[in-house]
């Protein structure tokens, strides 16, 4: 048994008000603003150095860097710990820069 109240049945009413309900939990769910890809992608600045590489380690003034920046060779004793706001500069053993990481 349908019951009419005008012109839209109260089934109908029923329908389009759990639609709304639902509209409006799932427009509260959406993120307000874009995900910032750019700390996730590059958070220590390896890629404004990327010059470098193919360069001759020795002759890097380690002062143009933030503190904490590593130059590593493949002997460098480093520590553990991860820290993705550190730039890491590789050389290999001829003394050339041959990559430039986070961590």
């Amino acid at each position: 048994m349908t019951h009419s109240f005008g012109r839209i049945s109260l089934k109908k009413a029923s329908t389009a008000m759990a639609l709304v309900a639902v509209s409006a939990v799932l427009a509260g769910c959406q993120s307000s603003s874009a995900p910032k890809t750019v700390e996730t992608d590059d958070p220590c600045g390896a890629k404004q150095y990327k010059h470098l590489i193919g360069t001759d380690a020795s002759k890097l003034d380690m002062k143009q860097f933030k503190e904490g920046t590593r130059l590593l060779y493949p002997t460098t004793p480093t520590t553990r710990d991860y820290r993705t706001d550190r730039l890491n500069i590789h050389a290999n053993t001829n003394g050339k820069i041959i990559r430039l990481d986070c961590n």
